[in-house]
């Protein structure tokens, strides 16, 4: 069994931005930025990482990339 490591910094900003780049398309992203990890270990770091920051808009995405699961979570919060 492999031990763990711990993604850097760097490692975490890379996964966003490849995110962003190939707009979750996971075993591209595995291919071009991430090789030895597995796309269940990509979208496991992705989502986590996702569910501890706010919800910011990109300048790249803007409104019309705003998914309403979101919208639904922003309402909750302004509630």
């Amino acid at each position: 069994m492999r031990a763990r490591t711990r993604w850097t910094h760097e490692q975490e900003e890379q996964l966003r931005q490849a995110y962003a780049d190939y707009c979750g398309r996971w075993e591209v992203i595995r291919d071009n930025a991430f090789r030895g990890a597995t796309v269940s270990q990509l979208k496991n770091k992705y989502y986590k990482l996702a569910r501890a920051e706010p919800v910011v808009l990109k300048a790249a995405g803007g409104l019309a990339n705003i998914a309403l699961a979101d919208i639904q979570l922003l309402a909750r919060m302004l509630e």
